[in-house]
């Protein structure tokens, strides 16, 4: 009885270590083990059991030992694993959207303050030099144009600059030293340009293009009209003015003046307006040149550019019975109105004194002689 009772106590240790350790404590039930070994000593010699039989006990109880240790061991190490509850592994922290990083701010540069640019300004058409002591613009360039003045109309050359009169009409081509000689005698000089024609005896007559010349001038030979709305002629006009103030002229006597009504045979396009552009114009030229510009003819443009000139100057008005259109403008205004008559005798003389007007009388030669209906004592060889 008492070797079932080992046989099946070993059973049930190495069957079910799990349910032996539920019933009672492993290591109480190891140490049985142990002590059922040592009785079974005890009890072959007790007993006298046979030494086949008790050997037979012995390796059953040294085999559910070892069979107890080890699954004892592998228990351990399982119910370790099975008690070890696995950590979860940690849920990876979602990265947050990319912010752009800051434009850091930079740190502020001294700059010193710039002094603002000027405001373009515009410029006029020609940038003259003013003559040292020239008057404003319209007075002449040193002599004072008035109604009292009295004048003869010498282009051509000689002049004579012996004739008693206040201003003379002179053409650049009689040179500087006449124009020196009548300054050294206080006279005042009138320097002509013709702004509507080229004339092929000027120095300047090839500058002109070939596309600004139009038809011959009737009754001038070598002359030609020009379109005035050409910038090339423009400049070229500059370029005279120029001239006539380098040479220390007092004012300018432009001719042709109204290309525009001489129809087609001019062969260029010119407009009313702007014919009394080009005419406004020059006389702007002039001025800014430091020097007094007269209108000449032009009858019909004169209520319209009186306050762009300081004189005008007529050539028969008396025969084409224009004279009264300078009473209400430049007449009116303190102006002198200087006329000449080619064909007329001295009746014409009383109208003209009646009106205001200075005229004398000429032949179409234009050269010294003349005379005077303000003042006949002043006439040289008066032929009328």
């Amino acid at each position: 009885m008492k070797f079932a009772h080992i046989a099946s106590v070993c059973l049930a240790a190495t069957a079910a270590p799990r349910i032996a350790r539920a019933a009672t404590n492993f290591d109480n039930l190891l140490s049985l083990v142990t002590q059922l070994q040592e009785e079974v000593m005890l009890l072959s010699t007790e007993y006298g059991a046979k030494d086949d039989e008790i050997a037979s006990l012995v390796t059953q109880l040294t085999t559910c030992e070892q069979s107890t240790t080890t699954s004892s061991s592998d228990d351990s190490s399982q119910d370790e694993s099975d008690n070890s509850t696995p950590s979860p592994e940690p849920s990876p922290t979602p990265e947050p959207d990319p912010q752009p990083e800051p434009t850091p701010t930079p740190e502020p540069i001294y700059e010193p303050e710039r002094t603002p640019s000027p405001e373009p300004m515009s410029e006029p058409a020609p940038t003259p030099t003013e003559k040292p002591g020239s008057p404003e613009p319209g007075s002449g360039g040193g002599f004072t144009f008035s109604r009292d003045s009295s004048w003869n109309y010498n282009l051509r050359t000689p002049v004579d600059t012996s004739a008693d009169v206040d201003v003379f009409f002179i053409d650049m081509d009689a040179g500087q030293g006449v124009i020196d000689e009548l300054h050294d005698k206080g006279k005042g000089v009138v320097c002509y340009i013709s702004i509507g024609t080229v004339e092929d005896w000027r120095d300047d007559a090839k500058e002109f293009p070939s596309s600004a010349i139009g038809g011959d001038v009737s009754g001038w030979a070598g002359e030609k009209w020009v379109d005035v709305n050409d910038q090339d002629v423009r400049e070229i006009m500059t370029a005279r003015v120029e001239m006539a103030s380098s040479m220390n002229c007092d004012a300018v006597e432009p001719d042709n003046m109204m290309v525009y009504t001489e129809g087609s045979s001019t062969g260029v396009s010119v407009s009313e307006a702007e014919q009394i552009e080009y005419n406004s114009w020059f006389a702007d030229i002039v001025h800014a040149y430091g020097m007094g510009v007269g209108l000449k003819n032009a009858v019909e443009l004169v209520p319209i550019l009186v306050n762009k000139f300081d004189f005008a100057l007529n050539e028969e008005c008396h025969e084409w019975n224009e004279c009264n259109v300078y009473e209400d403008t430049f007449l009116a205004e303190g102006k002198p109105v200087y006329n000449v008559e080619y064909n007329l005798g001295n009746s014409v003389c009383d109208e003209a004194n009646a009106l205001g007007l200075d005229t004398i009388l000429k032949s179409y030669d234009l050269d010294a002689a003349f005379c005077s209906c303000v003042d006949p004592s002043r006439d040289v060889d008066c032929m009328h």
